[in-house]
């Protein structure tokens, strides 16, 4: 399953290929310059102070700036490249899921809330630009420098690298139970995000209602209790990613000190010397850095993996799938027809319409009442096919409204809801809502 989901958060990377591998060469090289000290500095003891060589003292100096110098230049030049792909991801593929959730079934918004929906396009993506960053940037060039540390440790005294990097497997294990547990941490926390975008929203449009009704203390309760429920699953979140650093730290001072005591001896007896030995537990102390962000940025990415499957599986939801005619609906002439008409929602067994039979003439004015749930708006809803009948036929001018496409029929119908709904912008551009070539003239007629 992570294999997977790793393999789908890659495919949204494709189009920056050219400027992934740079900056992925970039990391290579900035990684090996972060394991340069270690052959710097046993080149200092052995042949600086042991041989005493001027030359070498000139040289070494000027390398290390150099190569510094150009791993500052390189890790600049790849952090704007990864941070402006990831930022360019996010906004992709927010574009791409609000597209998506625009296109599904009206039974979708039914069964989820706006706020959950908004923490999917807001927060989840994120957190997927977050999950890309890491692999990209800190996963590949702590790797390297580790890798290239290991390979100058054992480089200087095998048999001592062997002895040093023992003792770190044990740690496989627990890692990898502490990555499953904060993966459903993060699929936690993420939902309970959900709840307080929708506690949010909810009582900042009803606000009205809320005041009428003194019910502040109310939602404040709710909306603190979603909260708290937060706090908790964050603190066991830290609990959790912050485990792993002391005790690599407690790992790597065992293997120090046991290269202490076994080379400071072969020191001691003339057997090594000791550039290698001071150059060999410096490279050893080095690795404790990329290996504990190592371990870091896994678990990070295992909470992190969270949003970016939430994040798929509305991706991975069908549109709606409407059969269109191919007739094109330019004028209403005669009358709609709803004949024999059954409509019950998907989720439910009780039928909300039985066999409904309704003839509205051209320029009559119908009202439909009835008690709240008694399916006046899901009636209009099927003259829009926002839903098609379970069974039945609506009829425009004698023709079965499903032989029209979809954009002719809407585009002749008019929708007034029950409560007035304001886009954010202008007054003109919401009279305009819906017919986006209409004329000035158009706009002020229909303001009057």
């Amino acid at each position: 399953m992570t294999i997977q989901l790793y393999k789908r958060l890659f495919r949204f990377l494709i189009p920056y290929k050219k400027q992934l591998a740079l900056a992925i060469l970039f990391s290579v090289i900035v990684g090996v310059i972060a394991s340069s000290p270690v052959p710097l500095i046993q080149k200092t003891f052995d042949d600086i102070f042991v041989e005493k060589d001027f030359f070498m003292l000139k040289v070494i100096p000027l390398a290390l700036v150099f190569l510094y110098a150009l791993k500052a230049g390189l890790t600049y030049a790849q952090n704007i490249i990864i941070f402006g792909i990831s930022w360019e991801l996010v906004v992709r593929v927010r574009e791409q899921l609000f597209s998506h959730i625009h296109r599904l079934p009206f039974t979708f918004f039914e069964d989820n809330e706006t706020g959950h929906l908004m923490s999917r396009i807001m927060n989840d993506v994120s957190i997927m630009q977050s999950t890309i960053t890491r692999l990209l940037k800190e996963l590949i060039q702590n790797s390297i420098t580790l890798i290239a540390l290991l390979c100058w440790i054992f480089y200087l005294k095998w048999d001592w690298a062997i002895i040093s990097i023992i003792v770190f497997p044990v740690m496989i294990l627990p890692i990898g139970n502490i990555a499953r547990k904060l993966k459903k941490l993060g699929h936690k926390g993420q939902e309970i995000l959900g709840h307080l975008n929708s506690t949010i929203l909810e009582s900042f449009a009803g606000v009205k209602v809320v005041r009428a009704f003194a019910m502040e203390s109310v939602e404040e309760k709710k909306f603190n209790s979603f909260s708290d429920e937060f706090l908790k699953v964050m603190k066991k979140n830290v609990k959790y990613v912050e485990i792993t650093s002391p005790f690599l730290e407690l790992f790597g001072v065992i293997s120090a000190s046991v290269i202490l005591w076994y080379g400071g001896y072969q020191v001691l007896t003339d057997q090594v010397s000791q550039g290698t030995f001071i150059a060999f537990i410096v490279g050893l102390f080095m690795m404790y850095t990329p290996l504990r962000l190592l371990f870091k940025i896994y678990t990070n990415i295992q909470s992190s993996l969270a949003g970016a499957e939430r994040v798929f599986s509305i991706f991975d939801m069908e549109e709606e799938k409407i059969k269109e005619g191919t007739l094109e609906l330019s004028d209403f002439k005669k009358s709609v027809e709803f004949k024999n008409i059954s409509f019950k929602y998907p989720s439910r067994n009780a039928k909300v319409l039985n066999d409904i039979n309704v003839t509205v003439e051209k320029g009559r004015i119908l009202a439909i009442v009835g008690m709240s749930g008694a399916g006046k708006t899901t009636l209009v809803d099927l003259l829009f096919r926002f839903h098609d009948p379970s069974f039945g036929k609506i009829l425009v001018d004698g023709i079965d409204l499903a032989e029209y496409t979809l954009s002719s029929v809407r585009n002749n119908i008019a929708l007034v809801t029950q409560e007035t709904f304001l886009f954010n912008d202008t007054i003109r551009q919401n009279i305009a809502y819906g017919k986006p070539d209409a004329s000035e003239e158009d706009i002020m007629r229909a303001a009057k």
